[in-house]
């Protein structure tokens, strides 16, 4: 085979490739029923989680993380890896726990390691919970995880009334402590911060499909992680506010698509000139 037929040969190859692989694309499934079950108390309609987008965090609040240490916000923040923060309260024995549950769920259907890529931060709503609560929350649930190495991206943080309330007001999420139950109100969600401290996506309810996850980090992450595949992914995806979930951007990836298409069948044709000019010689 001379050299203008293998190039004329693999072209057409990648060409073929290329058609066969858009409706693949197409067909992924981005996301998985919500789940929202529990046994604990109904929420109230006026406790709702208010969407911020954009809003810029507070980095100088000081929380205590699960050692007892006084930290800045800042410290979660080094302005490369997106950040899960997920509102809880660590002696709740329903919503906060299947929350925290599901995570894990979803985390282990992801690639990334917490604190290799992303970081999470479980926060406390109840200013009465301490350093070893937390602790304890802590260690029990990387022994669920499994993961060795999650500890050093996924923090369990108290604070006082202030500093908590300063942050969940700055996130919309809404609570408040209820005297019949001797609970706090709140619904569940998770909220995607970008690695400098802006809000940047929401998920609502106890569960999180892994590929919504990953997109949303991957967007909040701006270039930082995940590898070229998953950034091409993620940037094929837009959000729709009516079903809340990330679809395809249809337009984007037929326009990406056909620039490849066009890109290709013009190497084609410089191959084919190619091979007019050069002939093998007898």
């Amino acid at each position: 085979m001379n050299m203008s037929t293998f190039h004329h040969t693999h072209i057409l190859k990648y060409i073929c490739l290329m058609a066969l692989w858009a409706p693949v694309v197409a067909a992924q499934p981005t996301s998985a029923p919500v789940m929202e079950n529990h046994n604990g108390p109904s929420i109230p309609n006026d406790i709702q989680v208010e969407e911020q987008v954009g809003t810029q965090l507070d980095l100088d609040a000081v929380f205590v993380n699960e050692d007892g240490q006084e930290r800045p916000l800042r410290t979660f923040f080094d302005g490369e890896q997106p950040v899960i923060l997920v509102p809880v309260f660590y002696n709740c024995a329903s919503l906060c726990n299947l929350t925290l549950n599901q995570l894990i769920t979803s985390l282990l259907d992801i690639p990334w390691l917490p604190g290799t890529g992303f970081q999470i931060l479980t926060v406390t709503i109840n200013p009465l919970e301490d350093a070893p609560l937390a602790k304890a929350k802590k260690t029990a649930y990387m022994e669920e995880f499994g993961r060795p190495g999650a500890e050093r991206g996924w923090h369990f943080l108290t604070g006082s009334g202030d500093s908590i309330r300063s942050l969940m007001e700055a996130v919309g999420f809404g609570y408040r402590y209820d005297d019949d139950t001797m609970q706090y109100l709140h619904r569940a969600a998770l909220i995607i911060l970008t690695p400098d401290g802006e809000v940047h996506h929401y998920f609502h309810g106890a569960y999180t499909p892994p590929g919504e996850l990953a997109i949303a980090l991957v967007k909040a992450g701006d270039g930082h992680l995940g590898a070229l595949k998953d950034r091409f992914w993620a940037a094929v995806h837009i959000f729709d506010a009516g079903s809340e979930k990330f679809v395809l951007n249809e337009t984007l990836l037929l326009t990406v698509l056909a620039g490849m298409v066009l890109v290709l069948f013009f190497l084609a044709f410089l191959a084919i000139r190619h091979g007019k000019r050069v002939r093998p010689t007898d």
